[in-house]
């Protein structure tokens, strides 16, 4: 299991160059779902789907978000 803060799915999608309506529009959710996602400042309360498909959908861009014992660590393969 992935535990996520919004700032870091923000700093995710802005280092892989997209706009929140990209994003969201690739994820297939509300632009003001990933608003709200991201300004969630705790472990994220959004659905698992939800987090699913915005995570597939950085990765498409290269952006890999994943744990390493307990550190969140993510690779952008460029």
């Amino acid at each position: 299991m992935i535990v996520i803060k919004g700032i870091q799915i923000k700093v995710a999608r802005v280092a892989a160059g997209l706009t929140h309506q990209k994003l969201a529009d690739e994820a297939g959710i509300a632009i003001s779902t990933l608003r709200r996602v991201e300004v969630e400042s705790q472990i994220l309360t959004a659905k698992v789907e939800t987090l699913d498909k915005i995570l597939s959908a950085l990765e498409k861009h290269g952006v890999r978000i994943s744990n390493n014992g307990d550190k969140l660590i993510w690779e952008m393969n460029v």
